[in-house]
């Protein structure tokens, strides 16, 4: 049967809808065109950079490297002043608060130039941010680092005149944002600042916004925050405002509880941490591994003299004559 004109119009103009649409998904939606089943075959690389100072970089930044830092695929600390010992990088900047905003993009700059094709994902923490890399990575299998985004606590200004990613709890840039930011962003000053001085967070919120980089929620699927602006323990009721922190409530972008459930189970950051509970945290989310009844027998200790006969029988160990069992090469990873 012959087809008419207007059907042959149709067909062709349908054709190259999907044509374009296919071509151009990932550039519409952030999400990974794949099954649920197969999402597991991604393993993101994630770059880690946290700007520091001199000052900080015993204090603050060597904790971080010896800690959470070493759960990223790669970590760059980012200086005045370069050190071996810690690892940072100089950049010519002027430190101190109200530098951050130009300290900020000069690192952007750096990873750009010199780190692009080594991750798909850039997560910048400050030296006082407590990050589970792991929960970041498990966050981020759903999205094409191809794909302009950016993820982290989402605060609005007090004004409500820009929505940004707090700067403390640390935000997650894909490799396209990242190009996109510093391409199109930092050579055209009248949509990124081109100033040192300014807000570090808020800054680089605006020119997110005005280069077209999608501002992700982070949140898990109860509305649950991962990245969190505060240490666990000023998220009880009512100790953000007693420990001068109330300033956290009134910008928050989604309505957030006090308490327990104001976090997600697979929480991604936490922002004022000290170096001493640096090592805690890490010892209690590496370290510690919850034992469960059904499991198998607990380990004896070195000194079994003082394990009654009836223990030591269900180890076959009743006629052991020694009284202190050897656990050489015992390490954390054997409990």
């Amino acid at each position: 049967m012959r087809r008419r004109p207007q059907q042959l119009v149709f067909l062709t103009l349908v054709s190259f809808t999907i044509v374009v649409f296919i071509t151009l998904d990932h550039r519409i939606f952030p999400y990974r065109s794949v099954r649920p089943s197969s999402i597991e075959i991604w393993e993101a690389r994630v770059l880690c950079f946290i700007p520091t100072s001199p000052k900080y970089h015993l204090l603050r930044a060597q904790h971080v490297k010896n800690t959470w830092g070493q759960r990223c695929d790669q970590q760059v600390f980012l200086s005045s002043k370069a050190d071996k010992e810690v690892g940072a990088v100089q950049l010519k900047v002027k430190e101190g608060y109200n530098n951050l905003w130009g300290k900020t993009r000069a690192s952007l700059k750096y990873l750009y130039h010199n780190h692009l094709d080594d991750a798909e994902w850039f997560y910048k923490a400050d030296d006082d941010t407590f990050a589970i890399v792991e929960n970041l990575k498990h966050m981020l299998k759903l999205y094409d680092p191809d794909f302009p985004i950016y993820f982290g606590a989402k605060l609005r200004a007090k004004d409500n005149s820009q929505v940004f990613m707090s700067g403390g709890a640390g935000y997650v840039l894909s490799r396209a944002a990242l190009k996109l930011v510093v391409e199109k962003g930092f050579t055209n000053s009248t949509i990124c600042k081109a100033e040192n001085k300014g807000r570090e967070d808020v800054e680089l919120g605006r020119c997110m916004q005005a280069v077209g980089v999608m501002f992700g929620d982070s949140r898990d699927h109860l509305g649950r925050e991962r990245f969190l602006c505060l240490t666990p323990e000023l998220l009880l009721p009512g100790w953000a405002t007693a420990n001068k922190h109330g300033w956290f409530w009134n910008i928050v972008y989604y309505p957030m509880k006090e308490g327990p459930m104001c976090c997600s189970e697979r929480v991604v950051s936490f922002h004022y941490v000290k170096p001493s509970m640096m090592y805690v945290f890490y010892y209690l989310i590496y370290q510690v591994h919850l034992s469960h009844f059904q499991g198998p027998l607990p380990r004896l200790p070195p000194d079994t003299s003082s394990i009654p006969k009836e223990v030591l029988e269900k180890y076959g160990m009743a006629d052991r004559t020694s009284t202190h069992a050897t656990q050489e090469n015992t390490t954390w990873e054997d409990y």
